[in-house]
């Protein structure tokens, strides 16, 4: 359905069911800024960060559209990490965003308007995780911006200083699971993991943004990653994880 009009794009809301479920059963849904004019356009996938079709991934969907890419922004799929009781999960909830990005992009492929010779994606935080797994494993996405994402997801888990996932692996410890442990067992299980897979990504056609004082996504977890994917182009910003988006603007003029 159409939800919205600008004066070079229209805003389409697509849904449809996913054709495997590994994580729960939720239509898959996203945002499709789509030019209004004839034509074949390079066109953008982008994830947003857990808030949903957040602010910032309609920023750069607004940007790139008003510059002639047509942009899907998926929407998240609910996940509460209170509900987060294995490795396991954590694995699926991460194939799972790689079955719906192909999906998506099954469906962008056969759009009119889509040039499928010309298609990227782009994602910070939790979307710039999900970029980089993506990317590595659909040779159909030419080019990617990850913004503050890294590797590996264990190391990720134990050196946030996140509040919530904090106090998650807090309640961990207290019944008993300790960090070696749990890293261990986050390390066997989880495969589809930005690290792992980075070997898979072309470094001349990837831009990464490395917040120098990240306590969210370690710095040297991001640095870790960066060197795995063979050192592509990288912004590092004078910032931590959410005092980025003070750089904003900047990050949207150079991903364009």
């Amino acid at each position: 359905e159409t939800i919205g009009r600008k004066s070079h794009y229209v805003i389409e809301r697509v849904e449809f069911p996913s054709a495997l479920n590994v994580f729960d059963t939720a239509n898959i849904r996203f945002d499709f800024y789509v030019q209004n004019k004839e034509g074949r356009f390079p066109t953008i996938i982008i994830w947003p960060i857990p808030d949903d079709a957040d602010f910032c991934a309609k920023g750069f969907a607004r940007h790139f559209a008003r510059n002639g890419f047509n942009c899907a922004v998926i929407h998240n799929r609910k996940v509460d990490l209170d509900d987060i009781t294995s490795a396991e999960q954590v694995e699926d909830y991460f194939r799972q965003t790689v079955l719906d990005s192909r999906q998506v992009v099954d469906y962008l492929v056969e759009r009119e308007e889509v040039d499928a010779d010309k298609l990227g994606c782009m994602g910070v935080s939790l979307g710039g995780l999900r970029a980089s797994v993506v990317s590595a494993i659909d040779e159909r996405l030419k080019c990617s911006v990850i913004g503050f994402a890294g590797g590996s997801m264990a190391d990720i888990a134990l050196g946030s200083k996140l509040g919530g996932v904090k106090d998650y692996i807090k309640g961990l410890a207290q019944m008993g699971v300790t960090p070696d442990v749990l890293r261990a067992e986050m390390s066997a299980k989880i495969q589809t993991d930005p690290l792992a897979l980075a070997q898979y990504m072309d470094a001349e056609n990837v831009l990464m943004y490395i917040a120098a004082f990240d306590d969210v996504v370690p710095r040297k977890c991001g640095d870790r990653l960066w060197k795995a994917m063979g050192k592509p182009e990288v912004v590092y910003l004078f910032s931590g994880h959410f005092t980025s988006l003070l750089y904003l603007p900047c990050v949207e003029h150079e991903s364009l």
